[in-house]
């Protein structure tokens, strides 16, 4: 979940730019609070080779946000935000 405030109270509106291939795998949801819930449309697919962002089962995604305050032109904020996703070992016992 991400969350936004605006110092006037102005009401948020959050977008996400297609042009990302990785933000195709998710589902962005604004809430009533004005938060931005993300989560899957499926499982994903975890690398189990070693890339330049972590071992093996180790993938890296990048999704972009963009947060507006509608009441002044201009006024949004668009950030990059990096989903390290790792496979880990069964619990043993």
């Amino acid at each position: 979940t991400l969350s936004a405030t605006d110092p006037d109270g102005d009401s948020l509106t959050w977008s996400q730019d297609s042009a990302f291939a990785d933000n195709a795998l998710f589902d962005f949801d604004e809430q009533q609070n004005g938060d931005l819930q993300i989560s899957w449309k499926a499982n994903p697919t975890i690398s189990t080779t070693s890339s330049q962002y972590g071992g093996a089962g180790t993938s890296l995604f990048v999704l972009q946000v963009e947060v507006t305050d509608g009441s002044d032109a201009g006024s949004s904020l668009t950030d990059d935000v990096l989903l390290t996703v790792s496979l880990l070992a069964a619990p043993s016992g």
